[in-house]
């Protein structure tokens, strides 16, 4: 397993993601970049774009695949996908891959990381080396893909949360919400800011 910190990790996200390594038996591969260059990366996208996420969003989409070339690694299997979640990516049958250009126009807000050099001149290359996505010779080499688990399962956060915690000791937070009191409780941004 493969998993980027993105600094607003909960006591309960850490707490899960200590006991999956323990109840599967696997070892996860975790990816901290320096919190200086994280906030400087913040600080550009929430002043330039509104985005307190971005980092988290290019972390958590650029390392697994970092990982599989470093690793050669053909094949990323990931969990949640959110066109899948909700309508599809572009309907209801589609099984959607992911690919740089989804993840830079759908999760990026349209901008790589080399893009960042240009938008800030505080931002430097060491702050934002471990975000670029691997080139397309090396992924064509190796032959990675990523697919979804909601290609092959039906995807539904809250049933999935309710099973984690009844056969896998998984642990949920009450959160003010009407519909789903469990999905991302792991991040204090998202079950605060943003659902306010």
């Amino acid at each position: 397993m493969v998993t980027y910190i993105r600094y607003y990790n909960t006591a309960l996200g850490i707490r899960n993601l200590a006991h999956l390594r323990r109840i599967f038996d696997s070892d996860i591969l975790i990816h901290s970049i320096n919190p200086q260059s994280v906030k400087k990366v913040i600080r550009t996208k929430l002043r330039r774009f509104g985005s307190i996420d971005w980092h988290a969003l290019a972390g958590q989409s650029v390392f697994p695949v970092q990982v599989a070339v470093t690793h050669k690694v053909p094949l990323i299997i990931w969990g949640a996908h959110q066109g899948i979640e909700q309508v599809g990516m572009f309907s209801h049958l589609h099984e959607p891959e992911m690919t740089r250009r989804y993840r830079k126009d759908h999760d990026l807000l349209g901008h790589e990381a080399d893009d960042l050099l240009c938008i800030d001149d505080l931002l430097k290359e060491e702050d934002i080396w471990q975000y670029r996505y691997p080139s397309k010779s090396a992924l064509e080499t190796i032959g990675v893909r990523g697919i979804y688990l909601g290609n092959f399962i039906r995807w539904d956060p809250l049933a999935q949360h309710k099973q984690m915690a009844k056969t896998h000791g998984f642990k949920s937070a009450k959160l003010g919400r009407t519909f789903d009191i469990s999905d991302h409780t792991d991040d204090l941004h998202y079950t605060n800011l943003h659902d306010f």
